[in-house]
């Protein structure tokens, strides 16, 4: 399969990479990463990324390209990463392409008709990206070391989420070999800004915790407006109540705007992406995301996870 997809990226000189709406460190990291690797591997390619720009892993890593012209009956190959399904791709390149490839650790929910990469065990698509090029020995700069180590290390929580292994380390010291600068990615991702630490200070001090075990935070117009974030930023903020003891399921929900409140799941062991799945989101066992379209929505959703709990524990009990 690894050799498969460099023997298609060798047939084209147009490469377009696209990667999911609202992208995470994994996403931006795997498409920095693997452009970067076709860059500094072949001669004479037109390399493309695709999707939202100045995001915040974007401005470490470097950003997409704004501007795309592909002349009209250009064959070219588009590579999709970190996605699952056509619905959630940042940018529609993808619909002329000549050729798809999709590299992608979640689970599998669309056929993209071209080459599907899947590994559900792998911590981080940049993990993927990474495998693939130590396998096949290819050239690794230090932009690329970067960005896959990058993806790694926030997908996986820091190395602490489960899934990590032998290889994931084994891969890291790969890309730190290859000069990941580690002490600028994690100064890079602690460092922070006095609206950010008082926003969570306020997330820390107004969680609700259910009988169940499930710890949430709601975030209206309002508050948001008070604390100038946005409410991607709030939803993303969901690690800020998490590793509470007796707690197995933490949840953000945030409002981006009418109709649209974006959510955040994130559980230690109890499996939560079949919740989000309901609610038309997704994502990994343990750290899934959803968009709601109502308070009302919210409050289901929140009944439905107490309900989860109530289950899971009582059998355990029985």
């Amino acid at each position: 399969m690894i050799k498969k997809i460099w023997e298609k990226i060798l047939e084209y000189d147009v490469i377009v990479i696209s990667r999911h709406i609202r992208p995470d460190g994994d996403a931006t990291g795997s498409q920095m990463g693997l452009k970067n690797l076709i860059l500094a591997n072949t001669k004479g390619k037109k390399v493309y990324c695709e999707g939202e720009a100045n995001t915040y892993a974007g401005k470490m890593l470097g950003n997409v390209d704004v501007d795309i012209n592909i002349a009209p009956n250009t064959k070219y190959l588009n590579i999709i990463l970190d996605t699952p399904t056509f619905a959630r791709i940042d940018g529609t390149l993808y619909q002329n392409a000549t050729e798809l490839i999709k590299i992608d650790h979640h689970l599998f929910v669309d056929d993209f008709g071209g080459i599907e990469y899947i590994d559900n065990d792998a911590i981080a698509t940049c993990l993927m990206v990474a495998r693939i090029a130590k396998e096949l020995h290819l050239k690794v700069n230090k932009k690329a070391a970067n960005a896959l180590y990058f993806g790694m290390v926030t997908d996986s929580n820091r190395f602490l989420y489960e899934g990590v292994n032998k290889e994931t380390f084994d891969l890291a010291k790969f890309l730190v070999a290859k000069g990941a600068e580690i002490f600028d990615i994690y100064n890079y991702l602690y460092e922070t800004d006095e609206v950010s630490l008082k926003f969570k200070g306020y997330c820390m001090n107004n969680f609700t915790v259910t009988k169940e075990g499930l710890a949430y935070n709601k975030f209206d117009k309002d508050v948001l407006d008070k604390y100038g974030v946005s409410g991607n930023f709030a939803a993303s903020c969901v690690n800020t109540i998490a590793n509470l003891r007796g707690v197995h399921i933490h949840v953000h929900f945030a409002y981006v705007e009418e109709g649209k409140i974006r959510v955040e799941l994130r559980s230690k062991q109890v499996p939560v992406n079949f919740i989000a799945t309901k609610y038309g989101g997704g994502g990994h066992k343990l750290a899934s995301g959803a968009q709601l379209s109502s308070w009302k929505d919210v409050d289901n959703m929140i009944m439905d996870i107490n309900d989860l709990l109530r289950e899971v524990f009582s059998s355990e009990e029985a």
